[in-house]
């Protein structure tokens, strides 16, 4: 126990030196970590004795919000609201199973009942009651997907069947109104509106992709009235675009390996044919095939007809009865008919057939080295070449010239490599001329910013320029305190070597025989180095080594 005194004691005197030894702003420093560092781990402290509360479920509705609330309540979940009561938190250790209990439950409710409706037969229910649960149903199991998309938070949806009557003229056809509630930041797209409309379409019968309305809950139609959910002129514009980009790409993709990248520019023209339909196409060969052929021949007889009248003579299987000479006309007939052939060719047309295409080339110049003028120039390009560059022109883009497509190949030069005239100098602007007034009313922002920079640069070499000052005067105080103490030592070194000889001349002297009272000091003196020389030689040699070198 004493030993931790002990040690708990120098540890004291140890933090109080260093306490000391510190400067007004090392102190203030220090103090300023400490303060921090209390006050993160009280921080800590803090926070982990209060409960992470984590969102259960955010974007409910006021139906959803308070069903789920008195469940927590009865499950003695604590719970906070946040967002306006759309948003549930709960603590984090009861966040799974608050969230496992509720799916369990069916909450929170998205949507109404879908064909849920039917689980429980009701046989008392009339046709139109029937029908009305149907037309629900149907609207819940819409709801539910369209909520499922990403970008959806919530869906409502109206429909109305179609009526059947006994006149088509009287027929009314199915129609629907999808109504949506999408996230923060977030829209549907045209690809997402035809999906939704094509959804309900594909669900309910009779329904056309033209009679579904979609908007958002402020209010935004996402598709025309009735109209579908495609803008056919905006469609039918970009395949027109499309065609013609795809043309002219291919046609570039095809020149340019041979007249260099820059060398060629294309422009197609397309005409589509939007009508559907059907053409009939007959083509008559007017070269004519005799198919059947008709023949008159009238001829006299000499005598009058004879024969044996009665009903035996009309009768089959007569017997022969000899010829006899006869009387009148005798007539035969053969018919020949001329037609010509026929081609009849029937053809259904589908819209978006391309009717016509106008292609126009322009190719650059030739660029070649003139001999004479040693310089680059340019040549128009034969002709030869450019009925090469037009048959891959109609090769690449398609081209049909029965059709009455026309393609056109020019060669033109595209920039001039010889310079042209040099163009008048414009006239000196006021606000050019250095350190004027106008340049310095056209230049005031930039003057100003580097002004600022300037001092500031300034302000941060003066700060740098004091710390290091002060450092090296902090650096020379601290060289002068050890010099000082250097030549402290020193001098008490050069004290203690002075009482030092002092106390050895002292001890030599009381060495002697000779009084002192008789002798002075150099009479004194005189005589001992005499004996010491006389009796030992090395060390008066010695001794006057040692004088010597002091000396020096």
């Amino acid at each position: 126990m004493e030993e931790f005194f002990t040690t708990l004691r120098r540890l004291l005197e140890q933090i109080g030196e260093f306490w000391a030894a510190l400067n007004q702003r090392g102190r203030v420093t220090l103090f300023v970590v400490a303060a921090l560092v209390m006050s993160l781990i009280g921080a800590f402290v803090w926070r982990s004795n209060v409960h992470d509360y984590r969102s259960l479920y955010s974007g409910l509705t006021s139906q959803e919000a308070g069903l789920i609330v008195a469940r927590l309540e009865t499950m003695e979940v604590p719970y906070r609201l946040e967002a306006n009561g759309t948003t549930i938190l709960v603590p984090r250790i009861e966040l799974d199973r608050a969230r496992l209990q509720l799916a369990t439950e069916g909450l929170p409710e998205s949507g109404r009942l879908g064909f849920e409706l039917f689980d429980q037969a009701n046989f008392g229910a009339t046709e139109f009651a029937e029908r009305i649960n149907f037309q629900r149903a149907l609207e819940g199991e819409l709801e539910r997907t369209i909520s499922s998309l990403a970008e959806v938070s919530q869906a409502r949806a109206h429909i109305t069947l179609p009526e059947r009557s006994v006149f088509l003229e009287r027929d009314e056809p199915a129609k629907a109104s999808i109504v949506v509630r999408l996230h923060g930041g977030h829209a549907l797209s045209r690809e997402q509106t035809r999906a939704i409309s094509y959804l309900v379409a594909s669900a309910v019968e009779g329904l056309s992709p033209a009679g579904v309305v979609v908007m958002d809950q402020t209010g935004r139609l996402f598709t025309g009235r009735f109209g579908g959910s495609e803008d056919v002129s905006g469609r039918q514009l970009e395949f027109q675009r499309s065609v013609e980009r795809d043309a002219a790409s291919r046609i570039l993709a095809t020149l340019e390996p041979r007249l260099g990248p820059g060398g060629v520019r294309a422009n197609v023209a397309v005409e589509v044919d939007w009508n559907s339909g059907e053409r009939t196409e007959e083509l008559v060969d007017p070269n004519t095939v005799i198919v059947n052929r008709q023949v008159t021949q009238e001829s006299a007889l000499d005598g009058p007809p004879a024969g044996a009248p009665g009903t035996a003579s009309n009768l089959p299987r007569t017997p022969a009865v000899p010829e006899q000479q006869r009387f009148g006309t005798d007539r035969s007939s053969e018919t020949t008919n001329f037609q010509s052939s026929r081609t009849v060719t029937r053809r259904t047309l589908e819209r978006g057939e391309i009717q016509r295409m106008s292609i126009a080339v322009l190719v650059d110049h030739q660029v070649y080295l003139d001999e004479a003028l040693g310089q680059l120039a340019r040549r128009p390009r034969d002709a030869a070449e450019l009925e090469t560059v037009r048959s891959l022109v109609i090769a690449a883009s398609g081209a049909r010239l029965d059709r009455g497509d026309t393609v056109t190949v020019e060669s033109l030069p595209f920039s001039m490599l010889e310079s042209g005239p040099m163009a008048p100098a414009p006239a000196a602007d006021p606000a050019d001329e250095l350190f004027s007034s106008e340049w310095f009313r056209k230049n005031r922002t930039p003057i100003i910013l580097g002004a600022l920079g300037v001092g500031l640069l300034v302000g941060v070499v003066m700060f740098f320029k004091s710390r290091r000052a002060a450092t090296q005067v902090r650096v020379a105080r601290q060289l002068a305190l050890e010099t000082e103490r250097e030549r402290k030592q020193i001098e008490e070194a050069a004290t203690e070597e002075s009482e030092r000889r002092r106390l050895d001349e002292d001890r030599m002297l009381k060495g002697l025989k000779v009084s002192a009272e008789q002798t002075g000091k150099t009479v004194v003196l005189r005589r001992h180095l005499e004996e010491v020389a006389t009796e030992s030689p090395e060390r008066f040699a010695s001794l006057v080594r040692t004088w010597m070198r002091e000396d020096d």
